[in-house]
């Protein structure tokens, strides 16, 4: 993913050096050159994932764009703490490393899973979880959108719930591509141990307004943050109330920093009339998102979610 970024922009491709001398040489090139398949894998995604992205943010900078406010989805809340300047780039790439480890290790003694519900309210959705939880119990994991939200919990129970939320009224139920019950009770003991390793590392003031998924709202104090961001890997990722909080604030224009589109098509479900999305994933984006950001007339601050 990171890959044609590294070749197209130097200062992508000097971040990437300095990720091998954190990772190492055979890691990173492994990251690099992972297929769908290894992707799929979260100890592999995490790092993969966390490196394309500040591969984009790096090439922002370099053409003259810089955040004025960040938040960012489950694990693009690391990218956006160092966005952010909570956090360094090589800490943040350490800690990436050993939550992609410690989740893998987790998921794998808990066969789970995540679908995405969509066409249901989030007090439908509060209702229809407690009426099921006797049967196929499953948690509220990311609250993404006012008609999209994502359930995790043991694989069977995902499954059955899911076809469930359509019989009672969801026009779609979407089994998500990942590797465990990330955001639910499941992964507590990956909680536990992130806040041990917190303590090993520097956390700083933000320079920008941040939010964070575990409250949706914004978040300064260090100690916080860490609280908060080792409560994330088994609490749900609240994105609806975290762009609401953008919004109230006047922000109108938003960068999705990083592989895919994801976040762009949420926005549309959040305000979906009167914001600009722009994303900045491949190496021509960056490129055009750049040059819509510093035209003269454009003046709205551009989170970088």
């Amino acid at each position: 993913m990171g890959k044609a970024l590294a070749e197209a922009y130097p200062a992508a491709g000097a971040l990437y050096r300095r990720a091998r001398a954190v990772l190492g040489d055979r890691l990173v090139d492994g990251l690099v050159g992972a297929d769908r398949e290894e992707l799929m894998e979260t100890r592999v995604a995490q790092p993969a994932v966390f490196l394309a992205s500040m591969a984009a943010a790096e090439a922002l900078r370099s053409l003259g764009v810089s955040a004025v406010g960040a938040a960012g989805h489950s694990l693009g809340e690391y990218s956006a703490l160092v966005a952010a300047g909570v956090l360094t780039f090589e800490n943040g790439l350490r800690i990436v490393r050993e939550r992609g480890r410690l989740m893998a290790e987790c998921a794998a003694r808990a066969k789970g899973g995540m679908a995405a519900i969509i066409g249901l309210k989030i007090g439908e959705m509060r209702r229809l979880v407690e009426q099921t939880s006797g049967t196929c119990p499953v948690e509220i994991a990311n609250l993404n959108a006012p008609d999209q939200i994502v359930v995790s919990g043991i694989e069977e129970c995902v499954e059955t719930f899911a076809a469930i939320a359509v019989e009672r009224g969801a026009r779609r139920a979407v089994r998500l591509k990942v590797s465990g019950a990330f955001h639910s009770a499941l992964m507590s003991p990956v909680s536990e141990q992130l806040a041990r390793l917190f303590e090993h590392y520097e956390f700083t003031a933000p320079r920008v307004p941040l939010v964070c998924n575990v409250t949706g709202d914004y978040v300064s104090d260090p100690v916080e943050i860490k609280r908060f961001l080792a409560e994330q890997v088994s609490r749900p990722v609240q994105w609806h109330a975290s762009m609401n909080r953008f919004l109230d604030r006047g922000y109108r224009l938003f960068v999705e920093v990083g592989p895919g589109r994801v976040l762009k098509g949420l926005m549309k479900r959040i305000s979906p009339a009167g914001t600009r999305v722009l994303s900045a994933g491949r190496p021509e984006a960056v490129r055009r998102t750049a040059q819509e950001l510093l035209e003269p007339e454009c003046s709205s601050g551009a989170p970088a979610t």
